[in-house]
């Protein structure tokens, strides 16, 4: 049976070592800071959280249960430390939101433009949402062509992937209301990954 959404978002978790480059250059240039309280969207291992959580921040985050009970130690951890743990979207809103390589695991495609929906409303005011998502030179497909479903790709494990470039994420952003903060402009990104700090439209 083809991968569904809920399936693909179980299976991508992985546990990496450091936190995402686009959290730790809004640490640097000071647009997350001790005491904000922080969402994260799809925190999987809590590479990003915990490492927030070290630096002072308050960190709430949002997951399956299959992929908490996998990281049981970690949540329970986070949990010790003052963190919430949501299964959904919860209905209050946040100094910044965090959602790093999880939009391009979801589909279909309106699943997507859902989920930053559920992301925005969770910004406060002047709030930033800080998006790291992968560029079509950093997606590994199932074959040396790739091999396409909906729109995107199957990896090798079988779970979908669907590369973004810049104009086109920041295109579905705006669909939901996001703009680009010119603080993007502030942040080293590594090759082949889309980092984008997004903002509430003032439209």
């Amino acid at each position: 049976m083809p991968p569904g959404q809920v399936s693909l978002a179980q299976g991508t978790s992985r546990k990496f070592c450091k936190p995402a480059r686009v959290v730790r250059e809004s640490v640097r240039i000071a647009l997350l800071r001790p005491r904000m309280r922080v969402l994260e969207f799809g925190s999987g291992a809590l590479r990003n959280a915990a490492w927030l959580q070290q630096r002072g921040l308050r960190v709430d985050v949002v997951e399956f249960p299959s992929v908490i009970a996998r990281y049981d130690a970690e949540y329970k951890h986070l949990i010790r430390r003052g963190g919430k743990v949501y299964t959904s979207t919860p209905r209050r809103q946040f100094d910044a939101v965090v959602c790093t390589f999880v939009l391009g695991t979801i589909t279909p495609s309106k699943a997507r433009v859902s989920m930053l929906a559920e992301m925005r409303d969770c910004l406060k005011a002047k709030a930033p949402l800080i998006l790291a998502v992968r560029g079509p030179g950093d997606v590994k497909t199932k074959n040396r062509q790739g091999q396409p479903w909906r729109d995107g790709f199957l990896t090798p494990n079988g779970t979908f992937i669907k590369p973004f470039r810049k104009p086109e994420l920041i295109d579905l952003c705006s669909k939901v209301g996001l703009q680009l903060s010119p603080l993007t402009r502030d942040i080293q990104s590594n090759s082949g990954i889309v980092d984008l700090i997004l903002e509430l439209s003032n439209e």
